[in-house]
């Protein structure tokens, strides 16, 4: 009979020969993440990264405590009232201000107060690094009130700050194409709080 042809049968290795290619395999591992970390991509990347979570705190922390205040005087008011969990129609809602320069600010108020009278001046509170107009207050309240659009800014910073520390603390960005998808989810939400 003729022997069948193929491959010889695999011998086993030993316990001390699967340490030595576990241990090869760490090594070049190692090697990979290391040569990655010099090059420039990795490092602008990360630099970014890093300042982008910090614009996301910054932010939260200006919609919470405190900011950069300015002044503006209304030339016109538009107040919208609803109706609160008793039923009655006295709850103003929001508030919409235009300023001398023809600007609009819609603050969310729901509360029973007065609105702002014609020629009043009122104060909206911006973060010092973008400018991101967050908060505000008018004449007759001693409270501040959120303006329309900052509920999407704040949840945003707040969601992608804490993904960002995850990522991170997980060591994602010492990988090429987690580092990208990092990259460009911040690229995308700090384009996006600048272009609106």
């Amino acid at each position: 009979m003729q022997e069948a042809k193929g491959r010889p049968p695999r011998t086993p290795k030993t316990p001390e020969e699967v340490a030595n290619l576990h241990l090869y395999k760490k090594f070049r591992e190692y090697k990979k993440v290391e040569n990655f970390k010099k090059t420039g991509f990795y490092r602008i990347c990360n630099l970014f990264n890093i300042i982008s979570f910090f614009i996301y705190v910054e932010l939260v922390m200006c919609f919470f405590g405190p900011c950069h205040w300015q002044q503006h005087y209304c030339t016109h008011v538009k107040a919208e009232y609803g109706n609160s969990y008793k039923g009655n129609g006295n709850v103003l809602n929001e508030v919409i201000l235009t300023d001398t320069e023809g600007k609009k600010y819609e603050f969310v108020v729901k509360e029973e107060i007065a609105p702002p009278l014609k020629f009043s001046s009122f104060y909206v509170g911006k973060d010092y690094i973008l400018q991101k107009e967050l908060k505000g207050g008018f004449a007759g309240s001693e409270k501040t009130y959120r303006i329309y659009t900052t509920g999407g800014i704040v949840f945003l910073s707040c969601f992608v700050g804490i993904f960002s520390l995850i990522l991170f603390s997980y060591n994602m960005n010492l990988h090429l194409h987690s580092l990208r998808s990092i990259t460009a989810i911040n690229f995308l939400t700090i384009a996006g709080f600048l272009l609106f």
